[in-house]
């Protein structure tokens, strides 16, 4: 019980509750943020604030995706494709990675985390495209 209310303690520290930053490109939202403070360190609320932010994020990727698509044609857009079921496969591989059966609640906190986190990174990578 105390390792957990330290843990609790700590995730509620971390900036917007970062888990697994890359760069601050992958920020979560500062709603996502202060749904995580609010938590208590209760790993239940904790899911649900990093669930909606992966909705959220999963959301701007689908858009970027889709914008940046629509510029591109043949050669191209194949190699986008192949690129972004690549990047899903790397994504959903550690995603398995950090729900580790037996972490308890918290390897699926960690799991959402690098979900929401990884795919704000993706989008943030689809927006700055500029088709040539």
């Amino acid at each position: 019980m105390k390792k957990l209310l330290l843990l609790s303690v700590m995730l509620l520290a971390m900036p917007s509750g970062a888990l697994f930053a890359q760069d601050a490109g992958d920020a979560l939202s500062a709603e996502c943020g202060q749904c995580l403070e609010n938590s208590g360190g209760v790993t239940s609320a904790m899911i649900g604030c990093l669930q909606t932010e992966y909705d959220k994020q999963d959301a701007r990727l689908n858009a970027a995706y889709k914008q940046v698509r629509g510029q591109i044609s043949g050669g191209q857009a194949k190699k986008l494709q192949t690129a972004q079921r690549a990047w899903l496969q790397y994504r959903d591989a550690y995603q398995d990675y950090f729900n580790d059966p037996d972490g308890g609640s918290m390897a699926r906190v960690e799991a959402i985390d690098w979900l929401a986190r990884s795919t704000a990174a993706q989008a943030k990578i689809l927006e700055s495209i500029v088709p040539f």
